[in-house]
């Protein structure tokens, strides 16, 4: 059985990745709460080991992959960066202190809209906005530690998707900062690309 390990992202649970219709079909370990981070344990008799990182879960990811790389068959980022916060290469960090300056239930909304590219669409969570914004404020505080290694470059088992609409990142940040992997550009798709499928084997299978 093939073991997912899926970072997921800020202020985000395992609500968003609920409705996939193949949950049995995989050994699923969810990681969110980066403020609480503990790192996932590797399991023993699977056939591959896939890493996915989604949104800001890839500074974590991207930490984990680099320590475990040699047991790890794929790593899959979806709309993130490797530098996490970064006005080249990421996510502005101006940006993200007044992200997490206003961050209250109507900014959450207007956030949502951005991230699912409609306002009609309700993605589930038990977080609450308190626990969001420490998170938000852990990542930013500790991203150098964090991302103290780096990445080889053309690395075979990694694999970036990067969202045709995406509007959380600036798509050209996401572009620069991985410039030196695979990136495919996944069409008609907005930050959180989820909500449009159903299943992990859609994203494995890339």
């Amino acid at each position: 059985m093939t073991h997912i390990i899926f970072f997921n992202g800020w202020g985000m649970d395992k609500g968003i990745i609920s409705h996939f219709n193949d949950q049995e079909d995989y050994l699923v370990t969810e990681v969110h709460s980066y403020h609480q981070y503990h790192a996932p344990k590797l399991k023993k008799n699977t056939t591959r080991t896939i890493v996915i990182a989604w949104s800001l879960g890839t500074i974590l990811a991207t930490k984990f992959y680099i320590q475990h790389a040699e047991y790890i068959d794929r790593f899959i980022v979806i709309n993130g960066a490797c530098d996490g916060f970064n006005k080249k290469q990421g996510l502005p960090k101006a940006i993200s202190m007044l992200t997490a300056k206003n961050w209250n239930s109507t900014s959450k909304l207007l956030f949502d809209k951005k991230m699912n590219g409609s306002d009609l669409i309700f993605v589930p969570t038990n977080r609450t906005i308190e626990d969001q914004k420490k998170e938000l404020l852990y990542l930013m505080d500790h991203q150098d530690t964090l991302l103290s290694d780096r990445l080889q470059t053309n690395d075979s088992k990694i694999l970036v998707l990067i969202s045709e609409k995406e509007q959380i990142y600036p798509s050209k940040n996401l572009i620069r900062c991985w410039k030196d992997q695979k990136i495919v550009i996944i069409k008609d798709k907005y930050h959180n690309p989820f909500h449009t499928t159903s299943s992990w084997k859609q994203w494995i299978e890339n």
